[in-house]
């Protein structure tokens, strides 16, 4: 009798939690813009919710590339990633190459890295295929 009770109690608890203090879902990304300034190109990552501070450090994956130098922002709502990318590594992309962010270096394959991109509570994002028509000026 006292199991069930326990049992009871514990049920009750977690069904008495407003849905906000559940766990959230995994934020939607989109590249925002990609302009250059002098001899860097900016890509701007816009987030539906914000960016983890913490220990780790998010790394932009562009076909066999990474890039960890960022500036992060959250206004209006949005949560914002801006990753400085030197000319000559932006000149070197190819069309067509994944783009991924992650939270934490991955040394992961592709393949893995879209299969963790799916996953509810992840900490890899696919951002869709590198285009050099993305440059704005």
């Amino acid at each position: 009798m006292r199991n069930i009770v326990f049992l009871l109690f514990g049920i009750g608890l977690i069904f008495s939690f407003p849905n906000g203090l559940m766990a959230q879902n995994k934020a939607t990304l989109e590249i925002g813009t990609v302009k250059q300034k002098d001899k860097m190109v900016a890509f701007t990552i816009n987030s539906s919710h914000r960016f983890v501070v913490g220990g780790n450090t998010y790394v932009l994956h562009i076909g066999p590339a990474e890039f960890a130098h960022y500036k992060q922002s959250f206004k209006s709502g949005v949560g914002s990633l801006v990753f400085q990318v030197p000319v000559a590594a932006y000149n070197s992309l190819k069309d067509g190459n994944s783009m991924y962010l992650t939270y934490g270096h991955k040394d992961e394959s592709e393949k893995e890295m879209e299969a963790q991109s799916k996953e509810a509570q992840g900490s890899v994002w696919s951002l869709g295929k590198f285009s050099t028509k993305l440059l704005t000026k």
